[in-house]
């Protein structure tokens, strides 16, 4: 009989294994369900209305017209969106706002209709994400066990980030759950060699083709898996190499052929099958010809023997490989954090807005060019600083036990796995930079159910080393895992409870106070807008908004406008928030010409008539401007 290395059971609840999996399941379900309700209809964001109200009914009605070229609602493409939300259009067949919208004002929109209707879209994303985050405990459950599967997926569960965008209707609030879901399910199959873990992998990847291209990088990444494994941690699986490499081959085609019938007018035209296949870059050969070259690696080293002295040295050559790019990593992470924490003049960081989205926007910043240590350091500090202290800390435990295990012994279980999901982390944010693309909190956030299994298996590891002390007192060895999840569980509920409503603007305490990593989003708008109904005649008022959020909530006038009738319309009231004026400022002497704005006067006054400081960063904030005062 072979050792089970896997990480420590919480063998003392003595309950039937289906029933303890039905338990375990529904907690995590219910715990991303229930914290996940409060505050779902109380907040507008960015391009949420053209979902809401334009792309979600366009791809039900291009199917019931027979109008296929019109399914492609996105270039994301989004469309996972109009399959979860779609029941909603059934409650609200008009998506469209119950106010007037003219010559860029809305008039009399009643918050309680706005929020039903937001709610109603987004309430379907949040209870799949829920569902997927099952699929992830089961697959993680056949990969380590199931103290580690349900650390991680708790983990998951409550994360700030991962919480936040399950409340938005946007293509990412489906990416980290089906993305991470195909990924951990291929590895279940290699683990267990269970068709039903293949087959849960292709629907998770498929469904992640439909929110966006950029998660064809799980797919191009899973031979990587059958190379790692030929050589290295050989107890992790004992299925034939054969299976494996038709059960890799099938997961990865099969989502790629079924996406067209989902979205049949990405056939239309070559500019749009480009896209799909090169993740919306348009570069198709260079990606593909790399997939096919490592794929062909994967498939001779499955299927052939080789030489002992020869896999010998490939297994030693990869055992050190991946030990150096942990190190490198953790030096990385360190430098990062340090670095930040004591040089607050840290160019990059301190003149370089962290949402300029093209690297190359720079130059209009900072004098240098960027180095390719400074894109690697800006590339990474949003997963850092989005990670709860917890995950993060568990991660790098991890990644540093695994970097001294794989060096060790060649036989040690899932020894050099941390690192190898590291990698895809790593190709995830060298995408990125290798686009032009300067990564946020909602870019990365592939990234984060990932780094929340690593930490479970960091602390669990922990454990089990501690357990292994020679004097250990056997109770310890019994209730140390269990002990462990309570507490980390604890905290991580403590962690969200202090960052709820405005989730998606977390950052953890290792970001220094005056730095962000994302503006409101939308985020307070409706406060301000309940601020402004509970003036008197709130209804006769105007009010000017720089971000969408505060008019689908307001019942008077109000305008995101920068162009109007200063002749006609007087606003009596201006709401601010930073992200306004990043896109305000810049051209504002315009628009005070054209339309009598004077919004730039106010961004820095200390004594508005209202005020929300967004995640407590005073930076971040949503401000209410009498403009008579």
């Amino acid at each position: 009989m072979k050792n089970d290395t896997r990480t420590p059971e919480l063998r003392y609840v003595r309950i039937p294994e289906r029933f303890r999996t039905v338990l375990l399941a529904s907690v995590i379900a219910v715990t991303h369900v229930a914290f996940g309700l409060p505050h779902i209809g109380s907040f507008v964001t960015a391009d949420e209305h053209y979902w809401v109200e334009e792309r979600i009914p366009q791809y039900w009605s291009s199917w019931a017209n027979g109008k296929w070229k019109k399914t492609l609602i996105n270039d994301k493409p989004g469309v996972s969106l109009a399959l979860i939300s779609g029941p909603a259009l059934l409650l609200h067949p008009d998506t469209t706002l119950s106010c007037q919208k003219e010559e860029g004002r809305f008039i009399g929109c009643d918050p309680t209709k706005t929020s039903g209707l937001y709610a109603a879209f987004r309430l379907p994303i949040l209870l799949v994400n829920a569902a997927l985050l099952v699929i992830i405990f089961l697959a993680i459950r056949a990969i380590s066990g199931t103290a580690t599967a349900f650390l991680a997926t708790l983990f998951c569960a409550l994360s700030p980030h991962l919480l936040g965008m399950s409340q938005i209707v946007n293509p990412d609030s489906i990416l980290w759950s089906s993305g991470s879901a195909g990924l951990l399910c291929a590895l279940a199959f290699l683990k267990s060699g269970k068709r039903r873990y293949a087959c849960a992998a292709v629907a998770a990847l498929t469904l992640a083709l439909l929110s966006k291209y950029v998660s064809i990088i799980v797919i191009f990444f899973l031979p990587v898996f059958l190379v790692y494994f030929r050589f290295r941690d050989f107890d992790f699986s004992f299925v034939e190499s054969r299976k494996r490499l038709i059960g890799m081959i099938a997961i990865s085609a099969i989502p790629l052929l079924l996406f067209p019938i989902f979205v049949p007018g990405v056939l239309s035209s070559i500019e749009r099958i480009t896209a799909f296949l090169s993740a919306g870059t348009g570069k198709v050969i260079p990606p593909w010809c790399a997939y096919i070259a490592l794929l062909g690696t994967a498939s001779a080293v499955s299927l052939t023997t080789l030489p002992k002295p020869v896999h010998r040295a490939l297994s030693f050559i990869i055992a050190r490989v991946l030990s150096l790019f942990g190190v490198l990593f953790l030096i990385s992470i360190t430098t990062l954090v340090v670095g930040r924490l004591t040089n607050p003049g840290w160019e990059i960081f301190t003149k370089l807005p962290f949402d300029i989205k093209d690297l190359t926007n720079s130059v209009f910043h900072i004098a240098n060019p960027l180095s390719g240590t400074d894109i690697a350091f800006l590339e990474l500090s949003p997963l850092t600083y989005s990670l709860t202290l917890p995950v993060l800390a568990g991660a790098l435990i991890s990644i540093a036990l695994s970097t001294i295990g794989i060096v060790r012994t060649r036989k040690q279980a899932r020894s050099g796995l941390p690192l190898v999901l590291l990698t895809f982390v790593t190709l995830l944010l060298l995408a990125f930079a290798a686009s032009n693309v300067l990564a946020t909190p909602r870019y990365v956030i592939l990234a984060l159910p990932i780094f929340a299994y690593l930490a479970a298996e960091g602390y669990l590891s922990i454990t089990r080393i501690a357990t292994d002390f020679p004097k250990m007192p056997r109770s310890f060895a019994r209730y140390a895992p269990a002990a462990t999840v309570v507490i980390l569980i604890a905290v991580s509920v403590a962690i969200i409870t202090h960052s709820a409503p405005y989730h998606t603007n977390y950052s953890n305490e290792l970001l220094p106070e005056h730095a962000l990593i994302a503006h409101s989003w939308g985020y307070g708008g409706y406060e301000a807008a309940m601020y402004l109904n509970s003036l008197p005649n709130s209804e006769s008022l105007t009010v000017w908004s720089d971000y969408y959020g505060v008019c689908e909530f307001f019942r008077g006038t109000c305008l995101t406008n920068y162009h109007f009738n200063q002749q006609t319309i007087r606003p009596d009231y201006y709401v601010l928030t930073r992200r306004g004026k990043i896109r305000y400022l810049p051209r504002s002497d315009d628009w005070e010409r054209e339309s009598g704005l004077v919004a730039y006067r106010y961004y820095d006054e200390r004594d508005p008539a209202w005020e929300l400081d967004i995640a407590g960063k005073k930076e971040n904030f949503v401000k209410v401007i009498r403009l008579d005062q």
